[in-house]
């Protein structure tokens, strides 16, 4: 894990898909495999550039399950291949300010660098302004899991 540090993020067009979950980290990283499989798959067939590494938005939690938004970055013009996928949106995620950290390693330590994030917030005292989000900047499939490298975001109220 790196310091944190504030980052000033531009607006981004993405094409994305919605997941809910049951309770867990296999039910979670079940439905990101297949989401971001299906995802590529669209991509693939449609001939959208993609502009930048995939990112999970999460947009709720509780003791029931987990809701997330799977997304690739590409460009506005694309916008019109949307139809080709029932449930495949395009959208563009808003500029915003965010508290970014980096993690290093297995997807199953990130819990520790958002309790260190959490903990930087509080103590600088800034408000959330939104999801937290994760870029993956590589895969299981590329390097080992020590290797994994996922940019970590903490939008910033204001």
């Amino acid at each position: 894990m790196s310091e944190f540090e504030i980052v000033g993020l531009p607006a981004r067009p993405v094409f994305y898909l919605t997941r809910k979950t049951g309770p867990g980290m296999q039910a979670i990283a079940a439905a990101m495999g297949e989401g971001f499989d299906r995802l590529a798959t669209f991509i693939g067939s449609s001939g959208i550039e993609v502009a930048g590494p995939p990112i999970c938005v999460w947009t709720a939690h509780s003791d029931a399950g987990t809701e997330f938004e799977l997304a690739f970055p590409t460009s506005e013009s694309e916008s019109a291949k949307t139809g080709a996928a029932a449930g495949i949106g395009f959208k563009t995620l808003p500029a915003q300010r965010a508290l970014k950290g980096v993690h290093k390693g297995a997807y199953g330590g990130l819990g520790g660098t958002y309790e260190a994030m959490s903990a930087h917030m509080k103590s600088h005292e800034l408000a959330a302004g939104g999801p937290m989000f994760e870029v993956y900047l590589n895969s299981p499939g590329e390097v080992p899991e020590a290797d994994l490298v996922t940019e970590v975001y903490m939008p910033v109220a204001g």
